[in-house]
C-alpha cells in the first residue's frame, strides 16, 4: 500500500504543467467502482508479451486515479515502432473491458490510445513506470491473448 502511495506521488511529481491549448486530462467512461479488474499487458516484442493481473480494491482505484491525473494533448508525433507497449485492460462490471494503450516513445514523452478514440494523443509523463511499480508477479502470455490496440 505504501508503495502506490509512493508511486502515485511520484507520477504526480512528473506530470508537468502544460498550457491550456489542447491538452486534456484522460477521461474514463466509467467510474472505478465500476471497474472488476485490470490487466496489464507489456512488450517490446509481442512474442514477448507479459501480463500481471491487478484485483485488490487499493490497486484498481491507485491506476484508475494515476491515469485519470495523466494530460494528453492531441499533438502530432512520429509513429513510434519498436518501442515499450504497456497495454491497460480494464473490466468493467458489466463484463465489456475499455484499454488504455501507452507506446513509451523514450524517457520524454509517449502516445496513448483509448478504446472508441481514434486519436493518438501525446503525454509527457511516463505511464510505462506503471507496470514496473506494480508488485504483482507477470505470467507470460501469448499473441493472440493481447487484447487488440488502435
Amino acid at each position: 500500500m505504501k508503495r502506490w502511495l509512493a508511486l502515485t506521488l511520484a507520477v504526480m511529481m512528473c506530470i508537468p504543467l502544460v498550457g491550456c491549448s489542447k491538452s486534456k486530462k484522460i477521461t474514463l467512461p466509467f467510474e472505478v467502482s465500476d471497474v472488476k479488474g485490470i490487466e496489464l499487458y507489456h512488450y517490446s516484442v509481442p512474442t514477448d508479451a507479459e501480463k500481471k493481473t491487478l484485483v485488490y480494491q487499493h490497486e484498481l482505484e491507485s491506476i484508475y486515479n494515476m491515469l485519470s491525473s495523466i494530460s494528453i494533448k492531441d499533438k502530432e508525433v512520429e509513429p513510434l515502432v519498436g518501442t515499450a507497449t504497456t497495454i491497460f485492460s480494464f473490466t468493467l462490471a458489466d463484463d465489456t473491458t475499455y484499454n488504455v494503450t501507452y507506446c513509451s516513445g523514450d524517457i520524454t514523452y509517449g502516445t496513448v490510445n483509448m478504446s472508441n478514440d481514434e486519436t493518438t494523443w501525446f503525454t509527457s509523463t511516463n505511464i510505462e513506470s506503471l507496470w514496473y511499480a506494480s508488485e504483482v508477479e507477470s505470467v507470460s502470455v501469448e499473441m493472440d491473448e493481447l487484447p487488440a490496440t488502435n
